[in-house]
């Protein structure tokens, strides 16, 4: 979890829409998917729209792989 970061991102998208700024997703919480990180594509976009990341969701390991020989 992401509390201050959080916090300090709503309070710029509320002076946003105070300046009149059109958010449809304003103060969204996000969770940013742990191996893309804050500058993928996928997380700037929302973001940029109004969208407040709160943390990183875990990702498991890959399953090992079965071996060739048994």
């Amino acid at each position: 979890m992401w509390p201050q970061a959080a916090a300090e991102r709503a309070e710029a998208i509320d002076r946003r829409i105070r300046e009149r700024d059109r958010l449809p997703p304003a103060g969204a919480p996000l969770a940013v998917k742990a191996t893309e990180g804050l500058r993928s594509l996928q997380t700037a976009r929302p973001i940029a729209a109004g969208c407040v990341p709160v943390g990183a969701t875990s990702t498991s390991a890959p399953p090992a792989s079965p071996s060739a020989s048994s």
